[in-house]
């Protein structure tokens, strides 16, 4: 009884043996390129500036503006590496004070180099706030005028 169950194992195990490289190759060499993001060759705005200390460290971010179809992308850059962990970054159609208005709106974690869209149901002005969630602190907002 235990001799036809070696056997068959045995041979499962030549047909696997054989058939995962190729397999494992069939699927690496079949598989997509990965699709990278077009550089955009629009020419950016600087529309402003953020200045703040955190975590005892200066920052210092610049908001670039690109005019693109269908929507304007803006973009966080910075002069050196900086790391925000769990920092905000919210839209409020007023200014701000010590803290996050009550109708104010998520746009997204701060992430330097990355685009983000500021939704179309705000208004034409408004201010950008970087809020450090954990401290429940407003680190630094920016009014943006028309865009």
């Amino acid at each position: 009884m235990i001799r036809p169950l070696r056997t068959a194992h045995r041979s499962m195990f030549t047909v696997l043996a054989v058939a995962l490289p190729i397999l494992f190759t069939a699927a690496i060499v079949s598989r997509k390129a990965v699709p990278t993001a077009a550089k955009s060759t629009a020419a950016a705005e600087n529309v402003a500036e953020f200045r703040f200390v955190f975590n005892g460290d200066r920052v210092s971010l610049s908001l670039d503006h690109f005019v693109a179809e269908p929507h304007d992308r803006y973009v966080l850059r910075s002069a050196g590496a900086v790391s925000l962990p769990e920092t905000l970054l919210y839209w409020t159609p007023s200014e701000a004070k010590d803290a996050v208005p009550a109708g104010a709106s998520l746009v997204g974690a701060v992430v330097v180099d990355r685009p983000f869209t500021i939704p179309e149901k705000y208004t034409l002005s408004g201010s950008l706030l970087i809020y450090d969630a954990p401290h429940s602190k407003l680190l630094a907002q920016s009014s943006l005028g028309q865009r």
